[in-house]
């Protein structure tokens, strides 16, 4: 096992490949269930 910072000065980075995509999955499930229940409001797709 590799120790974890020993100075202040040292800088952790984190990368979690993926996350990305679980974010999107949920966002969308969330959309489909207030558009079930009638929440919300459609808005214009600016790049439409």
């Amino acid at each position: 096992m590799k120790p974890g910072r020993e100075r202040d000065d040292e800088i952790t980075v984190f990368h979690n490949p993926g996350l990305t995509l679980e974010d999107v999955a949920s966002g969308y499930k969330a959309y489909q269930k207030a558009k079930q229940l009638g929440l919300g409001r459609e808005v214009p797709d600016p790049f439409a």
